[in-house]
């Protein structure tokens, strides 16, 4: 008899099926999220196969019955969820809050709760007992979760310490000026995210604090714009790469439970990187690979509203897209050199120098230098690394 050729071994596996909703397409960290799956999946020979819709999946009759969910968060996903319960699906949801995800669910993603509470650690161990979170929108629930979880955290765990939240309801600044109000109250700033941190700091320079001297400050959320400040920005950012690798991992395992009352539930930790704003000294600013910036069209509430941190994203943009040749073009750029003088001091065609220059007005959303000098200078810090 023939051997039986490695195709006839066994049953063919089964695809891991993901929704990934044609909304989400252009967001970069659903496709960070995206290739953890396909990396986990190749790794233990899987295939995966992806869907635009619940409908493209019912119309499937061999599509498996978990099924893993990448979108961001809003009242669509809910939709999405609703229809695959219609359908019998179990879910395995990414993307998401742990908090916000009904039990009924597996998933694998972050929690605002547990990442304040690790940065609160962090200050803490720093010596501080007095940390004010600042910048907050008034009408932003992830901001709102961010404070509810630091309240609670001190009084439960350290009630020697105290915690208050600063809000702004149509501009940051109302948030910095209420506690510049109350100072020496405190000692440690923490922000929700590395915008909100360097529009602190740079307001900082204008009342004449210093950081790390008077106050210690730190971000929740990471992002390029905390490396290139002077102190760079002690932050704490979300691998979204690993918790596409865990969904696939919370599926696997789901393949072998048939009590489907049963749900997994992991959450992934952030990670710290500590810098200069926190006493830290930092070697190289572009040591650290920060996440991707979500396109501001797909949240709501205050921050994505605010000019100040409009700005701030649109520099992040810029700098996300540079290399350490870009860089140093950006820091001629902000002096009086001449194009041609540029050109000459980094050993480049003019042609070249141009090419480069365009791309980063591009990215920066500017049409010419001094546009783009204004940008840096009413929204970015004085003392910076380019």
């Amino acid at each position: 008899m023939d051997k039986p050729t490695r195709r006839q071994r066994g049953p063919k596996k089964p695809e891991i099926p993901v929704i990934w909703d044609a909304a989400c397409r252009e967001i970069p960290i659903c496709s960070t999220m995206l290739g953890g799956i396909q990396r986990m999946a190749n790794k233990k020979r899987y295939a995966v196969r992806i869907y635009g819709s619940c409908e493209e999946l019912a119309a499937d009759s061999n599509a498996s019955a978990t099924v893993i969910v990448v979108g961001f968060e809003s009242a669509r996903l809910l939709t999405v969820f609703q229809e695959l319960h219609a359908l019998g699906k179990r879910i395995v949801v990414t993307s998401m809050d742990a908090d916000h995800i009904d039990s009924h669910y597996s998933c694998a993603t972050f929690s605002r709760r547990i990442v304040t509470e690790q940065m609160l650690d962090y200050l803490l161990d720093k010596g501080c007992r007095r940390i004010a979170l600042v910048g907050c929108g008034e009408r932003s629930v992830n901001d709102m979760v961010h404070s509810d979880a630091m309240e609670k955290y001190l009084s439960k765990h350290h009630p020697e310490a105290y915690g208050r939240t600063f809000w702004y309801c149509a501009r940051i600044a109302e948030s910095f000026q209420e506690l510049l109000a109350h100072r020496p109250t405190f000692d440690a700033v923490l922000c929700p995210n590395d915008f909100a941190a360097v529009a602190f700091l740079h307001f900082c320079e204008e009342n004449g604090l210093r950081v790390p001297e008077d106050l210690l400050l730190a971000s929740i959320k990471g992002s390029c714009v905390s490396q290139y400040c002077k102190p760079s920005i002690t932050s704490l950012s979300v691998d979204f790469d690993s918790i596409g690798v865990h969904s696939v991992s919370t599926w696997l395992f789901l393949q072998d439970i048939e009590d489907d009352s049963l749900q997994v539930r992991l959450t992934i930790p952030g990670q710290i990187t500590a810098r200069e704003s926190t006493g830290q000294s930092t070697p190289h600013a572009t040591q650290y690979t920060p996440p991707p910036l979500m396109d501001g069209s797909y949240q709501g509430g205050p921050f994505y509203g605010e000019p100040t941190l409009q700005a701030l994203m649109r520099i992040e943009r810029c700098l996300q897209g540079c290399d350490e040749l870009d860089l140093r073009i950006i820091g001629r750029l902000m002096s009086s050199d001449s194009y041609e003088k540029i050109a000459e001091n980094l050993f480049l065609c003019e042609s070249s120098l141009q090419y480069r220059v365009h791309n980063i007005f591009q990215r920066g959303q500017v049409n010419d230098r001094r546009m783009f000098v204004k940008l840096l200078n009413d929204n970015f810090t004085r003392n910076n690394s380019f």
